[in-house]
């Protein structure tokens, strides 16, 4: 099972897998129809010293400038912004593994 699932994935996919509802009232209108909001698990953003939204050392890694917001270029694919090459390097595992 993928590890980045949290609690309400993991109802819904419980839920579809046995044919089951957690929730049998209708549509859910609340959150605490469901047991509340999960947990949100936070960690300090990494430096971007450029505000571009791509940490420094992504940047320094694949040679962009740390100083330069850079993240609309296309500097590292010709069909693909700075920005979208590193939001997918960010799943770039789950995507490799996924038919696995």
């Amino acid at each position: 099972m993928v590890r980045f699932r949290d609690s309400v994935d993991m109802r819904i996919i419980n839920d579809t897998e046995h044919g089951s509802t957690t929730y049998k009232n209708g549509i859910i209108d609340s959150q605490n129809d469901v047991g509340g909001w999960p947990v949100l698990k936070l960690e300090k953003a990494a430096p971007d010293a450029d505000g571009d939204g791509i940490p420094d050392s992504w940047e320094k890694e694949h040679s962009l400038n740390i100083n330069e917001n850079d993240a609309a270029m296309f500097t590292l694919s010709d069909t693909y912004t700075n920005i979208e090459v590193y939001a997918n390097s960010l799943v770039q595992e789950i995507a490799e593994n996924e038919y696995k």
